[in-house]
């Protein structure tokens, strides 16, 4: 079977016997491109963007996922959070493993300067340090990085209040995004590439 995943910068394209497991289609794409994940490819899964499904099991074969050549990467923790590149964010909050997660809530980060934001499904005690933690294992930003909440609105972002992470260390997502508004209206900015 032939695969194309979501990618804006280049055409990523893999051909895999559709009797091998998830995990093998997950690995050859990170050889032929030379990718690297640095939280560990347990981590890493595939969504089908046609049929809007994250396979939640990557031991499972290719052809029992029902997959269709429309791909992109995933990131899932078993009963703790999902996130799907791509901005899949309308989607993710009907997907059946997020009914796996318990009290599942939607929030959206963005990223070094880049306003368009990516949705996160977590459960409603998953902590800002965890995010924070994810982002900087992952290499998307640095240790030092100003983290700031925005209200999206009329196609705008509005500047609410900057954070520091050290205060925020136990505190869940949930807790620091409602006492300032709607989850759905704020975006969490984190600036300091790598």
């Amino acid at each position: 079977m032939k695969f194309k995943f979501f990618d804006p910068e280049e055409e990523i394209i893999v051909e895999i016997d559709e009797n091998k497991r998830v995990i093998d289609l997950i690995k050859k794409v990170f050889n032929k491109y030379d990718f690297y994940e640095n939280n560990g490819l347990d981590i890493c899964t595939v969504y089908d963007t046609r049929n809007y499904h994250v396979v939640s099991d990557n031991n499972n074969k290719i052809k029992d996922e029902n997959l269709s050549e429309n791909l992109c990467f995933a990131y899932y923790k078993k009963h703790e959070f999902l996130y799907v590149e791509g901005g899949w964010g309308h989607h993710m909050i009907d997907m059946d493993v997020v009914k796996e997660i318990k009290d599942p809530i939607m929030f959206k980060v963005t990223y070094n300067h880049i306003m368009r934001h990516k949705s996160f499904v977590s459960c409603k005690d998953f902590k800002f340090i965890d995010l924070y933690n994810g982002l900087i294992n992952g290499g998307y930003i640095e240790n030092n990085s100003k983290i700031s909440i925005y209200k999206e609105k009329d196609n705008g972002f509005f500047h609410i209040i900057d954070i520091n992470i050290f205060d925020l260390m136990n505190k869940s997502i949930y807790d620091v995004l409602s006492s300032h508004g709607d989850l759905y209206e704020l975006v969490i900015k984190v600036e300091g590439k790598n």
